[in-house]
């Protein structure tokens, strides 16, 4: 309820001073402003003007209005104020009490009355988009003026006005600071993604403005262009837009910051903050550099990561702040000692040397405990997700303050599990991979790791339920490491394939097709001994990846014979991989309504998107597929019905 009553004042207040604006503006006569203030407002406002005694409530909105008169921008003076004269201190107070106005108002008086510029925001809602055009047409409207306008059109969603004061201003050149024409480039780009229909329309009426001859305005617009075209997955564009704003302004924090930000969006942590480091050097000594984007530079060459991911989540759910701050206070506390079980089933082969995990009396209890709490539920087989985690988090604060009691949760691989799996269902406001759920997946990627150091032999298999959280938050973390289409996976600091290596020891049925990453990545960088030993665990299984990467592993070998064997064997399989591979050009077909099929030209495509490079560095490896599929074709080979 005071919550309530505190937004309602706050209303109150800003209508009022709307109303005195307006009054001021329009009229621009003071003497009519201060006499119609005491008479009208203690009336029209009487939640803000509520002293007891009327008179008191009649000198506050004088004063009121004599404040706003004085700050209020003028039309007929060219958009500037015509302030009063302060009173003498022993002249009679202008209230009209007809007391000295040292002993009257002058001790009531605000110390801090309001800035002009401050009225801006106001006067913008007190006249018609139209009347704001045709000032900027006659050349009247001055800077924060016309930004405030296009604010307040931006905010409101008047796109038309907005598009027209913008260009009319980064046109005429007039009064612009650089910092005005950020804001005024940003606004206009989003009024052409909402009047312009197609991309084509959007590029090409930003691009005008891409070769300004004013910098600024060229840097700019070259930086939206560049993310504009970066969105719309035309890399090589996207990169001549930003070497244009570099050379725009090539000591310029906003394109110091800009670099950044897309190496950012592309994951690429590490040279964003290499980048943020260089240009901080750069520009710490300039003159023109603004404490505020050297500080950020600062701070991105120390963790970009961290920066801009705390800046994504700023108006996240409170809820969702809570688990966030819980889990970057508690996720590093010390591992847990966990037990487990050997199983014992000498009639069934799959679970030799198998174990599960022993959990605790107060390990269960504390696992029911936060089902109760949460609703979570475990997925289907090696599906991701149960279906539940939409439900749990319309509801989180229970469970959210239950982790905040419960830190000891953190220790158990089951609750670590629900809590990959809801972090990942909230990626609208955390993003794709966040450090959040990095943490989560770190930390059961360590316990797994600390109980089955490389000399300790047994397996978890995946038909043991138990066995299925440590498995999946093992997969989780592989898959997130893995990167995009766009975007390389994080091998470099041999994390990712220990963590795979670590997931084939245990679970060597590999229900999440961790191999076929690994596969790739061994042929790739020349380890073609290792890549054919870690496809040998899938034969006759229906992957590309292990089934080519076997064939191409043996012929790198120079075991011609057995590729040869191999690769009859996977044409017989996986016909459309080969005529994939061989294919001079192939279009990206669409993609399944009920995933990719195997066999299917989806796979077929997949593999050739990230292998084809590999086998075409292979002397003579394409050229003798092509002959083998020739052989096959003229035996009369099945054939794929492309």
């Amino acid at each position: 309820m005071d919550r309530d009553e505190d937004s309602a004042d706050a209303s109150a207040n800003i209508a009022l001073v709307q109303q005195v604006v307006g009054h001021a503006f329009d009229h621009e006569d003071p003497q009519a402003l201060l006499e119609w203030a005491p008479r009208l407002l203690p009336q029209a406002f009487p939640g803000v003007l509520r002293h007891p005694d009327p008179a008191a409530n009649a000198r506050a909105a004088y004063w009121l209005a004599r404040a706003v008169w004085n700050a209020t921008p003028l039309a007929s003076n060219g958009f500037l104020p015509k302030p009063l004269p302060e009173p003498e201190p022993e002249a009679p107070c202008p209230c009209g009490t007809g007391d000295p106005y040292s002993a009257c108002c002058l001790p009531l008086r605000s110390p801090d009355p309001p800035e002009p510029d401050s009225l801006w925001a106001v006067l913008a809602t007190c006249r018609s988009d139209a009347y704001w055009l045709r000032a900027e047409a006659a050349g009247e409207l001055p800077a924060i003026g016309l930004l405030c306008i296009a604010e307040s059109c931006h905010e409101y969603e008047r796109w038309r006005p907005l598009r027209k004061l913008a260009e009319a201003r980064l046109s005429s050149q007039r009064d612009c600071a650089p910092a005005d024409i950020v804001c005024l480039i940003d606004w206009l780009s989003d009024a052409y993604d909402n009047l312009l229909r197609t991309p084509r329309k959007k590029l090409a009426s930003l691009r005008q403005f891409a070769e300004h001859e004013a910098p600024a305005v060229r840097a700019a617009a070259n930086r939206r262009l560049a993310a504009a075209l970066f969105d719309l997955g035309d890399q090589d564009a996207s990169e001549q837009a930003q070497r244009a704003a570099r050379r725009a302004e090539p000591n310029s924090v906003a394109t110091a910051l800009f670099e950044v930000t897309m190496l950012a969006g592309r994951g690429e942590w590490r040279r964003g903050a290499e980048r943020a480091a260089h240009w901080h050097g750069r520009l710490r000594d300039r003159a023109d550099a603004s404490e505020e984007g050297l500080d950020a530079l600062r701070a991105l060459a120390k963790d970009p990561q961290r920066m801009f991911e705390d800046a994504r989540v700023e108006d996240a759910p409170p809820e969702l702040l809570a688990l966030l701050r819980w889990i970057d206070r508690n996720a590093d506390r010390p591992l847990p000692h966990l037990r487990w079980q050997a199983l014992r089933a000498a009639d069934d082969e799959t679970l030799r040397d198998a174990y599960q995990p022993a959990t605790s009396r107060s390990g269960r209890l504390l696992e029911e405990q936060w089902q109760a709490a949460s609703g979570m539920q475990k997925p289907f087989s090696t599906q991701p997700f149960s279906g539940a985690e939409p439900e749990c988090w319309q509801r989180p604060g229970e469970w959210i303050d239950w982790l905040r009691r419960h830190t000891q949760a953190l220790d158990s691989l089951t609750i670590l599990d629900d809590l990959a799996m809801l972090l990942e269902v909230a990626e609208t406001q955390l993003g794709a991979r966040n450090r959040w759920r990095d943490a989560v997946l770190a930390r059961g990627l360590r316990t797994v790791e600390k109980h089955w150091p490389p000399e300790r032999t047994g397996r978890l298999p995946w038909v043991v339920e138990a066995n299925r959280p440590p498995l999946r938050l093992l997969a989780s973390f592989i898959n997130d490491r893995m990167g995009t289409d766009d975007e390389p996976g994080d091998w470099e600091d041999g994390r990712l394939e220990d963590a795979i290596r670590l997931y084939l020891r245990l679970n060597p049925n590999d229900n999440h097709g961790t191999r076929c990453p690994l596969v790739d990545r061994l042929l790739a960088v020349g380890r073609d001994a290792e890549a054919l030993a870690c496809a040998e665990g899938y034969p006759r299984g229906m992957f590309a990846e292990t089934r080519y990467g076997a064939v191409l592993a043996l012929y790198r070998l120079r075991r011609l014979e057995e590729a040869d064997a191999r690769l009859g064997q996977a044409l017989a399989d996986l016909p459309l991989v080969a005529r994939y591979l061989v294919a001079s050009r192939v279009s990206r077909p669409k993609s399944g309504s009920h995933g990719m099929a195997i066999g299917g030209k989806e796979q077929a495509w997949c593999y050739r998107d990230a292998m084809r490079a590999v086998w075409t560095s292979t002397d003579g490896a394409l050229d003798w597929l092509r002959q083998r599929i020739g052989r096959e074709a003229g035996a009369g080979s099945p054939q794929d019905g492309a």
